[in-house]
């Protein structure tokens, strides 16, 4: 098993934004977690990645104690994350982005990294080297590498913001809302980019809207209502279960 979410709460003031959550994303497999508005999907999320510290709870990866760890930390442990609201640097090109996502990667001291030292331009040799590696497996042309990120258009941002978790190796990878903003075309592209992530053995937990790609998409599903965990199961159950047909769409009063 890789991720194992057991219990997980998180309050802010009188609220209760996840409420003893728990669930198992297994290795090299996609893992949904969807819930309407406001379930505590990126709360979760936010937990899992170190945004936020849980009130209580208890987070593991590949059998190591996440819970309560900076983001920093959590990231040594092999687990990257993208945002459903893009994070690109203004007056930044498109490889110097995903190269932010590879610091972690370096081993210059801040020092060495003032003089300049050829140790340092060494080492980012090495980084430019990974970054251009990932913005090729996630389908970003070479011609665009030194194009300023937010001049992009919206799809091809999105990409560059995954190339960017990817370049520092994760093993597993926490997605908010990824397709969020993009047309059909550019959605089924990202769910075959994910497809091909899962294949070669990465975990992927994904947090989406849209339901055909989630149901087309991912091995299992979690499904949040109110912070609390309502079903978990395959596309297939989760798609008929009556708690979670519930909570989406409502039901009709009987006799209306």
């Amino acid at each position: 098993m890789s991720l194992r979410v057991e219990k997980l709460t998180k309050r802010f003031a009188g609220l209760t934004a996840v409420d003893e959550l728990s669930f198992v994303a297994q290795t090299g497999k996609v893992t949904a977690l969807i819930g309407p508005n406001g379930a505590g999907k990126t709360t979760a999320l936010s937990m899992a990645s170190g945004v936020f510290a849980p009130t209580s709870g208890s987070i593991t990866f590949e059998g190591k104690e996440l819970t309560g760890l900076p983001g920093h930390r959590i990231a040594r442990h092999g687990v990257a994350r993208t945002y459903q609201n893009l994070q690109m640097f203004e007056d930044m090109s498109v490889l110097e982005v995903v190269m932010t996502g590879a610091h972690g990667l370096g081993r210059s001291g801040p020092i060495a990294a003032m003089l300049r030292l050829p140790s340092v331009r060494r080492e980012e040799k090495v980084l430019e080297t990974a970054a251009r590696a990932m913005l090729d497996r996630v389908n970003v042309s070479e011609h665009l590498f030194w194009r300023d990120a937010v001049s992009l258009p919206y799809g091809l941002q999105r990409r560059v913001e995954i190339a960017r978790a990817l370049v520092a190796q994760p093993r597993l990878l926490l997605l908010d809302e990824p397709a969020a903003g993009l047309n059909p075309t550019e959605t089924e592209e990202l769910a075959q980019l994910i497809s091909d992530l899962r294949a070669t053995g990465l975990t992927v937990l994904l947090v989406e809207h849209d339901m055909e790609m989630v149901m087309s998409l991912s091995d299992a599903v979690v499904v949040m209502n109110f912070g609390k965990l309502i079903a978990a199961g395959t596309p297939a159950e989760i798609q008929a279960n009556q708690q979670v047909i519930e909570a989406y769409l409502g039901v009709e009063d009987v006799g209306a």
